[in-house]
């Protein structure tokens, strides 16, 4: 009976932390489309990487039509203290730079985390604009 009730305590603070984590990823998100709303032909791109084992990451990329990137942010942890920080090395960057790099550093070592989500977003900023502008 007590593991019941263990489990059940586990359960209902793993809900509870989960709440506050997609509460904190909906205002980061919501931060950014007030920044960047005003400005036409920019786009907002996420991606993400969940690890077995160790720290996931998610990757929130502002991209403009001719796929240079605006604004990057990051976020890697397992707990719900995590938070978005700035990535300044990537701004003014080509989208297919930063795939190049990628895939040039995924020979030499194993991708981590905010690699694997950084490529995720990439792919999905080049898919979206490519066929927005096919159209």
């Amino acid at each position: 009976m007590e593991l019941i009730t263990l489990a059940c305590g586990l359960l209902l603070m793993q809900s509870f932390l989960t709440f506050i984590q997609v509460r904190y990823y909906r205002k980061s998100v919501e931060r950014f489309f007030k920044k960047y709303n005003t400005k036409k032909d920019v786009h907002l791109f996420t991606g993400q990487a969940r690890r077995k084992f160790g720290a996931g990451s998610i990757v929130m990329l502002v991209v403009d039509e001719k796929y240079i990137v605006l604004d990057c942010q990051t976020m890697k942890g397992v707990s719900v203290l995590s938070k978005f920080k700035d990535i300044e090395s990537f701004r003014g960057c080509h989208v297919g730079e930063i795939l190049n790099d990628l895939q040039y550093e995924d020979k030499k070592r194993k991708k981590s985390a905010i690699d694997i989500a950084l490529q995720n977003a990439s792919e999905n900023a080049l898919l979206t604009i490519s066929k927005k502008q096919m159209t």
